[in-house]
C-alpha cells in the first residue's frame, strides 16, 4: 500500500466494488468506492460517504445506483461476453451524455466526486494510524 501527503496518490486497500451513485435527473453524482465485502448501496436510502482528499463526510441519497465493476476475467478465463466496439463507443457515449454540464464545461468545470465508503475509508485510517485490527487483510487481499 502506498501514502502520500496528496491523497490522491495513496492506493485504496482491497478488493473493491465501484457504483455509480444518480440523481433524480439521472445525472452523476458521484462514484462509490467500497469493499467488496459490504453490502451495495440502496437506491433512496441515506449513506455516508467520504470524497477523496476530505476529511469531512457526505450524507447521500441516490435516487438510483448502479455497479460499475464487473468481472470479466477469473483464474484466467473469460467469464462473460465482452463488449464489441461499437457497443463499448455507445456505452461511453452514453455515459458522457449523462455527466452533469457543470462537469463538462470547459470553463471552470466542477470536479466528478469520487468517495469511499464509510467502512472503506475506516480501514484507510486503522492503517495509516497502525491500529488495524485485521492485520491481515491486506496480505489477504
Amino acid at each position: 500500500m502506498k501514502f502520500s501527503e496528496d491523497p490522491g496518490k495513496s492506493t485504496v486497500p482491497g478488493k473493491k466494488a465501484v457504483y455509480r451513485l444518480l440523481d433524480s435527473e439521472g445525472h452523476p453524482l458521484m462514484d462509490l468506492l467500497c469493499l467488496s465485502e459490504e453490502p451495495p448501496p440502496l437506491a433512496g436510502q441515506t449513506l455516508r460517504c467520504y470524497p477523496l482528499g476530505q476529511e469531512a463526510h457526505l450524507a447521500v441519497t441516490p435516487t438510483q445506483v448502479t455497479c460499475l465493476r464487473q468481472e470479466v476475467f477469473a483464474k484466467g478465463q473469460i467469464t462473460q461476453p465482452l463488449c464489441s466496439d461499437a457497443e463499448c463507443r455507445e456505452k461511453v457515449q452514453r455515459s458522457i451524455q449523462n455527466l452533469d454540464p457543470r462537469h463538462k464545461r470547459l470553463q471552470d468545470p466542477k470536479p466528478y466526486t469520487v468517495a469511499l465508503s464509510d467502512k472503506l475509508h475506516k480501514l484507510m485510517a486503522e492503517i495509516r494510524r497502525g491500529t488495524s485490527a485485521n492485520g491481515k487483510f491486506l496480505l489477504n487481499n
